[in-house]
């Protein structure tokens, strides 16, 4: 059995994700005489509505992906929020999400009209800091909210 980090959920199945949330869950290490080294953790961004995970998950394909709303005049974003009910306070380049040489991810406004806010804290009890004015490193289980569309950041860092 595995506890899942991000939502707390007991998994009793295997798998590499947990099916509350979405997050990947860790599996105990095999015991094999191989070497094979463990894959690069990918982040990933789990959909809140409402204080909950929506199941949603959304991966973090590349190492720099900027997140907002399709423009017609400024073309598509890697993250495309335009279909959430919260797109309105989403702006078309709203925020970049990266990952540094280290493996550590961080999320940096990119001048959007309604910030980006990061929480921490587990469940009911997540705070969230000011709107962001540099970069903020992040790690698995915070808060990110695009203006008022919030995620759970799961991932490598």
């Amino acid at each position: 059995m595995a506890e899942c980090q991000v939502c707390g959920s007991d998994n009793l199945r295997a798998g590499d994700y947990c099916p509350d949330c979405g997050a990947a869950v860790a599996q105990p290490a095999a015991s094999d005489s191989g070497t094979a080294s463990a894959p690069a953790a990918t982040g990933r961004l789990i959909a809140r509505r409402f204080g909950a995970p929506t199941g949603e998950v959304i991966p973090l394909a590349a190492d720099r992906v900027v997140v907002g709303r399709f423009d017609p005049e400024t073309g598509p974003v890697d993250i495309d929020l335009s279909g959430l009910p919260d797109a309105a306070q989403i702006s078309r380049r709203h925020a970049e999400l990266y990952r540094e040489a280290d493996g550590r991810w961080y999320v940096k406004d990119l001048g959007s009209t309604n910030g980006v806010f990061v929480g921490r804290g587990e469940g009911a009890a997540v705070t969230f800091g000011p709107r962001i004015t540099r970069p903020e490193p992040l790690e698995s289980g915070d808060e990110i909210a695009f203006g008022n569309a919030r995620f759970t950041f799961a991932g490598g860092g």
